[in-house]
């Protein structure tokens, strides 16, 4: 069965505003003033049947998944395998103290943070095409909601053969998955 798949990034956190390194790890912050007016703006887009719901495990995609959901009677699943990218040790650093390299690398899709305690380029994105097919192999849940996060749907992008771009809080992405788990950006 093809499935349509969409997509939020959890609204802005304190860290985000900052330009802050959040990834998995700690510190897990819920999301701000400014995230939640994201969020209710979203929602109002999200206005189509769903029949089950994916959400990160952290604080901030629980909460924005909490308000997309509000007054509906939706399945809500936590899936780790929906979380972020871990930075390690760099996790709440600000970008300008990390080496630009560093940095243009998680662009580029060939990020390595294990030298810092965290995750590679090709973890990830093992984890996600893992979570994909298990997806794709569901034979009920037509329209699905995933709340994750901005390395998530930037891996989400690349396997769908979409080109990088930047994935800012709260934003929608649409996504069909099909029966062999590729997927179509829309």
């Amino acid at each position: 069965m093809i499935k349509e798949l969409f997509v939020v990034r959890h609204g802005e956190t304190e860290l985000n505003r900052e330009g802050r390194l959040q990834g998995s790890g700690q510190p897990d912050l819920p999301i701000n003033t400014t995230g939640i007016a994201e969020v209710l703006l979203i929602k109002q887009r999200l206005l189509t049947h769903l029949d089950r719901a994916y959400v990160s495990p952290s604080l901030r995609t629980r909460q924005t998944a909490d308000i997309l959901l509000r007054d509906r009677n939706i399945p809500c699943s936590i899936e780790p395998d929906l979380c972020e990218r871990n930075f390690g040790s760099l996790s709440g650093m600000l970008r300008s103290e990390v080496n630009p390299e560093i940095l243009a690398h998680d662009f580029d899709r060939g990020y390595d943070y294990r030298r810092f305690g965290g995750d590679s380029h090709e973890e990830v994105t093992e984890r996600i095409v893992g979570f994909l097919k298990r997806l794709a192999e569901t034979p009920k849940d037509r329209c699905i909601l995933l709340v994750t996060h901005r390395g998530v749907i930037r891996i989400l992008r690349e396997i769908a053969g979409a080109e990088p771009d930047e994935i800012a809080p709260a934003s929608f992405h649409r996504f069909t998955l099909f029966e062999d788990g590729h997927i179509v950006l829309r």
